[in-house]
């Protein structure tokens, strides 16, 4: 699926560029997005396409999983939506 798929071209942040806004920050804190992708939803046509057979039938994904080449690119892209007047301010 990965080798057919259109990429999205959105840039994942330089992680340098991102520590250097740290500098004199008193205070810090964490959000934990080990399970992020899970919260995107996933249209009726990707669906489709992530659909995999087992003994018990056949599955879809509903929610994005790991390993789609698309992922981290629009993980991102909805980041930078969700935090754009915070981005780079009070959030790295």
């Amino acid at each position: 699926m990965n080798a057919v798929t259109v990429k999205h071209a959105f840039p994942v942040p330089d992680v340098k560029d991102a520590l250097d806004n740290l500098r004199g920050a008193k205070y810090f804190a964490a959000i934990d997005l080990l399970s992020g992708y899970w919260q995107l939803g996933m249209t009726d046509r990707a669906r489709e396409r992530s659909a995999f057979c087992t003994r018990r039938g056949l599955y879809e994904f509903t929610r994005m999983p790991f390993g789609l080449v698309n992922a981290p690119s629009t993980f991102c892209h909805l980041m930078h939506f969700v935090l754009h007047d915070s981005l780079y301010v009070i959030c790295v």
